[in-house]
């Protein structure tokens, strides 16, 4: 896979082109290392086509205190912000459907999320040991995997 760099305000993003037979989009594989930030936003597109994904161990163990996520996004990858230890608050897309394999694992400030309608799968561990307290879920979930909110 081929990365490409993207300036966002203070931060470096690195960034691949996918393909499908049907598909073209972007996904997100971390920082430049010496080029992150505290407030992150992903954006809605690069080089003209949407952000769909967050790579796997993209931002983990990262000193980010805010996420924005777009619309577009539709799946956060494994590990994608495990040991981010400053999130508290996650408001995720409406088009988003998998929250992947210990995807906000050891979060440990983490105690507001929210889901939007049309999240189908949150997989094992993904919000395992953070703060939550409560959660609202959309009826579009199909699958909560084991353990995806143990430790809380």
């Amino acid at each position: 896979m081929t990365f490409s760099r993207y300036k966002m305000n203070d931060c470096i993003l690195l960034y691949a082109k996918e393909e499908t037979e049907d598909d073209a989009y972007i996904s997100i594989h971390g920082f430049v290392p010496g080029h992150e930030c505290d407030n992150l936003i992903i954006p809605a597109e690069i080089d003209g086509l949407p952000v769909k994904k967050i790579g796997d161990h993209a931002f983990n163990d990262t000193c980010i205190e805010t996420v924005l996520f777009p619309d577009c996004l539709t799946i956060i990858d494994d590990y994608a912000f495990m040991g981010c230890e400053s999130i508290n608050l996650i408001v995720f897309p409406e088009n988003l459907l998998e929250i992947n394999v210990e995807a906000f694992k050891d979060c440990y400030s983490l105690e507001n999320v929210q889901f939007n309608e049309g999240l189908e799968v949150i997989s094992e561990y993904a919000f395992a040991n953070t703060i939550i307290e409560r959660l609202n879920f959309p009826n579009s979930l199909r699958e909560i995997h084991d353990n995806a909110f143990s430790s809380c």
